[in-house]
């Protein structure tokens, strides 16, 4: 049966997409269904094609970007290295452990005014609040954000189905928003991590193995490393169709006992009672018939989080690492070209030398930053650096048409520093031993040693030694500065 059929599950799609109670147009810019292959949002359509994507039974993703509104968009999921099937075939644990931490940002966000869109998948939550534009709040997270010239010539030249174009005010207003957010997953981080029974990241990071090989919380926020038109998010009451991709992972038996998923709301009911409906059709469409899924305005709240965000140390460091600017391309061939490789480990020589695909983990952008900023680069430079691996020839093919190298660079690297000076990582499996407990290691046979990297980083942030301040003075070959 086809589950969009229903007339109360319609509704609350065009709800969720911004269609207003006059059957106004969506606020969304587009759609998108999903690859066969990878079940995540391919190319992105407009709304003339929304009836066709519903009575073929696919699965929906809306834009984040909306014509009204800025939208807020913060997930926690259940992430396994090693046996990806597991949160489909064991949901109520995959739920259970991340309890704690779903718990807290829901408290969190409360204190400061914000009551979000609370969504259920097949790994995790989701919440999503909408900051009007016209709001106090949305103009001061424009005049926060800083988007790279890269990044405002992908807007300028890319569009929408429909032929928009992300304006710059939206564009700064996302990268303002990205800090913030990066801001709230670390405090909340900090205060879960101690009684989580998993390892909690900001994003998608290999980690050592636990009960169940690796596996972790993913407080994921990498949304904000990406052009906004690049970005969407499963719409309330589609079908979840991720779990298939995992059935080559499963027995013949529990591939075919696996019950069907759906994005819902967590409304008037606990999750162990959402995780019954969630598999449930009739019932995803009875909760349709009450259960809201527009997405609320919580400007004055996203305004209380930005107070918040600029007393912080956090906020300090941004400004820190946005006060200087990274050597410009054409200066590159004499500086991020030419820095001595023999003062890396052999580890982070091998992720710079072989980057496609290597450098685009998140784990091995952490390392690289981790490594320089205890050698003492300044993080803005160390973004230049990464972005000059992503923009040389490195086969990358078509990978960045839709994206921007200058700004995946810029917010990771800001991220894992910003974990490292504001006191929220304590570097406990940057050494050897973690990586390849990790997978990680790409050179286990190498005569290095990571420790003396920790220690020399720990040892900077705890004598105020991190190269806070901008410089432009990069480790060229002949100069081998000694660790502290």
């Amino acid at each position: 049966m086809n589950h969009y059929t229903n007339s109360a599950v319609r509704a609350r799609i065009a709800e969720f997409l911004g269609v207003g109670c006059n059957g106004s147009n969506p606020t969304a810019v587009e759609f998108a269904t999903s690859d066969e292959a990878t079940h995540l949002p391919c190319l992105p359509r407009s709304f003339a094609e929304l009836s066709t994507s519903l009575l073929h039974n696919l699965e929906i993703f809306r834009s984040l970007w909306d014509r009204d509104s800025l939208l807020a968009d913060l997930e926690i999921k259940y992430v396994n290295f090693d046996d990806p099937a597991l949160p489909y075939t064991d949901d109520a644990r995959t739920f259970a452990l991340q309890e704690p931490l779903r718990r807290e940002t829901q408290k969190a966000l409360l204190g400061f005014g914000i009551a979000p869109l609370h969504l259920l998948s097949g790994r995790g939550h989701r919440f999503l609040w909408r900051i009007r534009r016209g709001s106090g709040g949305f103009a001061r997270l424009a005049n926060l954000g800083r988007m790279p010239p890269s990044l405002r010539a992908h807007y300028d030249q890319r569009s929408s189905p429909g032929g928009e174009k992300v304006d710059h005010t939206l564009g700064n207003a996302f990268v303002g928003l990205g800090r913030i957010m990066e801001y709230f997953a670390a405090e909340v981080k900090k205060r879960v991590a101690p009684i989580l029974r998993l390892p909690i990241e900001l994003s998608d990071i290999e980690v050592g193995p636990g009960e169940r090989g690796r596996e972790m919380i993913s407080f994921d926020i990498s949304q904000y490393a990406d052009p906004l038109y690049a970005r969407f998010t499963r719409v309330a009451y589609s079908r979840y169709l991720r779990a298939s991709e995992q059935l080559g992972r499963m027995t013949d038996e529990t591939a075919s006992s696996l019950p069907s998923l759906f994005v819902i709301p967590l409304y008037e009911m606990s999750v162990d009672e959402a995780l019954q409906v969630m598999h449930a059709p009739e019932a995803v469409a009875a909760l349709a018939s009450y259960a809201p899924a527009n997405i609320p305005d919580c400007s004055d709240g996203t305004g209380n989080l930005l107070n918040s965000y600029l007393s912080s140390e956090l906020a300090q460091f941004h400004c820190d690492f946005y006060a200087g600017e990274p050597e410009p391309p054409e200066r590159w061939p004499e500086t991020y070209d030419r820095i001595d490789l023999d003062q890396l480990p052999p580890c982070v020589q091998f992720l710079l030398l072989n980057p496609n695909d290597l450098l685009l983990r998140s784990s091995s952008m952490r390392r690289v930053v981790l490594t320089l900023l205890s050698l003492g680069w300044h993080p803005r430079h160390i973004a230049g650096l990464i972005q000059s691996r992503f923009e040389h020839d490195f086969g990358w093919n078509n990978h960045w048409v839709n994206y921007d190298p200058a700004t995946k660079a810029e917010f990771f690297t800001r991220v894992f520093a910003g974990l490292v000076i504001g006191g929220y990582d304590d570097l406990v499996d940057f050494n050897c031993c973690s990586t390849q407990e990790q997978k990680i290691c790409f050179q286990p046979r190498c005569q290095d040693n990571l420790e003396r990297f920790r220690t020399s980083l720990l040892n900077r942030r705890n004598y105020g030694r991190l190269a806070r301040r901008p410089f432009h003075r990069l480790f060229l070959p002949g100069e081998h500065p000694e660790l502290s």
